[in-house]
């Protein structure tokens, strides 16, 4: 009769007898040193993934923001602009999903004014779908482009709305940004706490 023999969670090798080990159930064992190792790297890489999203979300939006401030009003195209909004804010979304540093009323807060800042820029390429429209329907012998040059002022009004969204989802950004150090704490300190815990936790295999 073949007696079976698991393997370690984290590098796959058989397990041995005597082996110092690390046992959550019968089908989820560790060698000490593996478990260890684990640890170190969660606590090394502790919201790593939300620094970095962190990061591109404010790179894409100050490249956003420089981008719409550069381009003349009559050639401004607010639909080319919200596909990149609608991905900061699934980002924005995602960290205050998961972020450790925020209790369920600070992240439901978070996600309305995320929900709110979406509506909002919806609204905005409605309004821009909108004017273009009025020209193409309309029996002006204007050019789009006499159009929009007679229309400047309402192109700098929805630019204007455009650049406060922007900022506004910034501020988002920010809020988070101040909880990076504070998260990254709690977290480590959790880990700290399981490495602490494992000699009392290891059993010969």
């Amino acid at each position: 009769m073949t007696i079976f023999k698991p393997n370690c969670t984290y590098c796959h090798k058989r397990l041995q007898k005597n082996d110092l080990t690390i046992m959550f159930g019968k089908a989820n064992i560790w060698h000490e040193n593996c478990y260890g190792e684990h640890l170190e790297k969660t606590f090394q890489n502790a919201w790593f993934r939300e620094i970095i999203i962190l990061k591109k979300v404010k790179k894409s939006l100050n490249r956003l923001r420089s981008k719409i401030l550069s381009v003349n009003s009559k050639a401004l195209d607010f639909s080319k602009f919200s596909k990149d909004f609608d991905i900061n804010i699934i980002s924005l979304k995602s960290i205050t999903d998961t972020c450790e540093g925020l209790n369920n009323i600070q992240k439901n807060g978070i996600m309305k004014t995320l929900e709110k800042l979406l509506e909002n820029m919806t609204k905005l390429s409605t309004s821009y779908s909108e004017f273009l429209g009025q020209h193409a329907f309309s029996k002006t012998e204007l050019t789009l482009e006499q159009y929009t040059e007679k229309n400047r002022d309402v192109l700098e009004t929805l630019r204007k709305k455009c650049i406060e969204l922007i900022d506004n989802l910034m501020d988002v950004h920010h809020q988070l940004k101040s909880l990076e150090i504070k998260t990254q704490k709690k977290i480590r300190n959790e880990i700290k706490k399981q490495i602490d815990e494992i000699p009392s936790k290891v059993t010969r295999f």
